[in-house]
C-alpha cells in the first residue's frame, strides 16, 4: 500500500485539469491529512477539497450528497454553459 501511495504522489504533478477531491471524514483506510496535503501542493491545477460525513464508502453511505457536490462543482467550473468544455 505504501508503494502505491508513493507512486501516486509522484505522478500528481502531471495533473493539469481542475480537481474535485471528495474525502470521507470518518475514513479508516485513507489518511485524509496526507491526501489533502499532497493535492494542495499541486501547482498545475486548481483543487477543491470536500469532506463528507461518511466512512470509506462514500458512494454507499452518502451517494446523494456526493452526487450533489459533483454536479455543483461541474456547474460552477469554467467552460460551457453546462460546466466543463472539452480540451
Amino acid at each position: 500500500m505504501a508503494k502505491m501511495a508513493t507512486l501516486a504522489i509522484a505522478r500528481l504533478p502531471r495533473i493539469t485539469q481542475p480537481v474535485l477531491l471528495l474525502l470521507a471524514r470518518r475514513d479508516q483506510a485513507v489518511n485524509n491529512e496526507k491526501t489533502q496535503e499532497a493535492f494542495r501542493s499541486l501547482e498545475g491545477a486548481p483543487v477543491e477539497i470536500i469532506l463528507l460525513d461518511s466512512a470509506h464508502g462514500i458512494q454507499f453511505e452518502a451517494p446523494g450528497e456526493a452526487a450533489a457536490k459533483i454536479v455543483s462543482w461541474l456547474q460552477s467550473s469554467p467552460g460551457t454553459e453546462t460546466g466543463r468544455s472539452d480540451p
